[in-house]
């Protein structure tokens, strides 16, 4: 399956950053930042709490909640009005996302 056929996707926008909203076909689990080391480490130890964080480098951030099937992937403002089918850290994270679900559920899903 392609990764547009099972997500959802909304841009949102403010005055500090840009962000891209993933509506998921499955909740963030704890295996998720395994999936996602290529941007750092969670700043918050999911065993212990349920928030999932990680300020990633160049002014990226992912965030989400444990339970939930929403994940929230910020881009730096500068970037807004840039083409962000070519941008490289998006790809990157939607190519983690897709290999996340292809484990968690158990089908294939692959970024066009």
């Amino acid at each position: 399956m392609k990764f547009s056929e099972v997500v959802k996707t909304e841009r949102t926008s403010c005055k500090v950053c840009f962000s891209i909203l993933y509506t998921l076909p499955c909740q963030v689990d704890r295996d998720i930042p395994g999936y996602l080391k290529g941007f750092g480490e969670p700043l918050y130890p999911l065993k212990s709490v349920k928030l999932l964080r990680i300020d990633g480098k160049d002014g990226y951030k992912i965030e989400s909640k444990v339970g939930k099937n929403l994940i929230k992937f910020a881009i730096p403002k500068t970037l807004e009005n840039s083409n962000l089918n070519e941008n490289e850290r998006k790809i990157e994270f939607e190519k983690c996302l897709a290999d996340w679900m292809t484990n968690k559920l158990d089908i294939t899903i692959t970024v066009e």
